[in-house]
C-alpha cells in the first residue's frame, strides 16, 4: 500500500512540507434515530453554507457513497480531513422529501 492511499498528505508532510486539512466551516452534526448524519448548524459564510447546505439536511451520500459508510458524524469529519483547500466534496442530502447533490468548494481553516 502506498503512503499516499493511507493519507494523501503525508507524503508532503514525509518532505517537510505543511498539510493543510480542507474546510466546510464549523458545522454542527447529529445523528438521527435512522442513524443518519444530520446537520444542525450550517453558517451562512462558511463554504457549505455559501454551497447551500442548510440545518436539517440529512446526509445520504459522501462523494457518490453511501453515507453509511460513516459510521458517526467523527468518522466523516476524519474523511473531510483527508481533503485540502480547494477540493470539492460532493455531498447527497435530503431536505424534507427532496434529495439535492450539493458540491461543495473546501476553503481554509480560520486562522491558517
Amino acid at each position: 500500500i502506498s503512503l499516499d492511499t493511507l493519507d494523501p498528505g503525508l507524503p508532503d508532510l514525509m518532505r517537510g512540507k505543511d498539510v493543510e486539512p480542507g474546510d466546510m466551516g464549523r458545522l454542527s452534526l447529529g445523528v438521527n434515530t435512522q442513524g443518519q448524519i444530520v446537520f444542525s448548524a450550517v453558517p451562512e459564510g462558511s463554504p457549505a453554507g455559501k454551497a447551500g447546505l442548510k440545518a436539517g439536511d440529512r446526509l445520504l451520500e459522501v462523494d457518490g457513497k453511501d453515507a453509511t459508510e460513516y459510521a458517526s458524524p467523527r468518522d466523516f469529519i476524519d474523511y473531510l480531513r483527508s481533503l485540502r483547500p480547494g477540493d470539492t466534496l460532493t455531498l447527497t442530502v435530503k431536505r424534507g422529501t427532496i434529495e439535492k447533490e450539493i458540491p461543495i468548494v473546501l476553503g481554509s481553516r480560520p486562522g491558517d
